[in-house]
């Protein structure tokens, strides 16, 4: 009776470990998406900032110029 009953145990303490993996799997997975998402908004921020500087710095640049020329 007792190797049964160790044995039963066994298979539940299996079960409940593959229970806990299956959760921490899903919250890893979870996570990995999440921070896959803020990657890509915040470089979609970046490249866009980045071509407003550009765009402000030219127009900048082309008005200074043309205020010179009329000196």
């Amino acid at each position: 009776m007792a190797l049964a009953e160790g044995l039963q145990q066994i298979q539940a303490e299996q079960e409940y470990m593959r229970m806990r993996e299956r959760a921490h799997r899903n919250t890893s997975e979870s996570t990995n998406a999440r921070v896959l998402w803020w990657a890509l908004i915040e470089a979609g921020a970046l490249l866009l900032m980045s071509v407003i500087q550009i765009v402000y710095l030219r127009n900048f640049f082309e008005n200074k110029r043309a205020s010179n020329r009329g000196v």
